[in-house]
């Protein structure tokens, strides 16, 4: 016949902790999609931002594909205001990039202390004569 210890309570620490793990593998989950589908999107502004901008040609018979770098940066910092969006725009006269920057507000991980993630990409177009 075995005696019983006094191990009151050990089973509630051990719930305790199975629970937190499990609130932060949801954490992942939700606001990992949530991050996943925020880059998607900085991704695409990003890039259809640099391509608008990528139109704007010093001139177009001229033969050369030099781009207008006050339009083409105007051109893009358009297209971002347009949708909200916060970012950064550079032209060189051969391609346009644009850094979209996003936050993004966490739900189930703010409860463990990770309020907010900041979401940045990068996207680069130039003009191409089609050949």
């Amino acid at each position: 016949m075995f005696t019983v210890r006094n191990e009151r309570g050990s089973v509630v620490a051990f719930v305790v902790v199975i629970a937190m793990i499990f609130v932060f593998c949801a954490g992942l989950v939700v606001d990992g999609a949530r991050m996943v589908g925020a880059k998607s999107q900085a991704i695409d502004h990003a890039g259809n931002a640099a391509r608008l901008g990528a139109q704007e040609f010093l001139s177009i018979r001229s033969g050369t594909s030099e781009l207008h770098p006050s339009r083409a940066m105007a051109a893009a910092k358009r297209y971002l205001n347009r949708y909200g969006v916060t970012g950064v725009v550079k032209c060189d006269g051969q391609s346009v990039t644009v850094t979209v920057e996003s936050r993004v507000q966490m739900t189930i991980l703010a409860s463990l202390g990770i309020r907010t993630k900041k979401i940045t990409a990068t996207q680069t177009a130039s003009p191409t004569d089609g050949q």
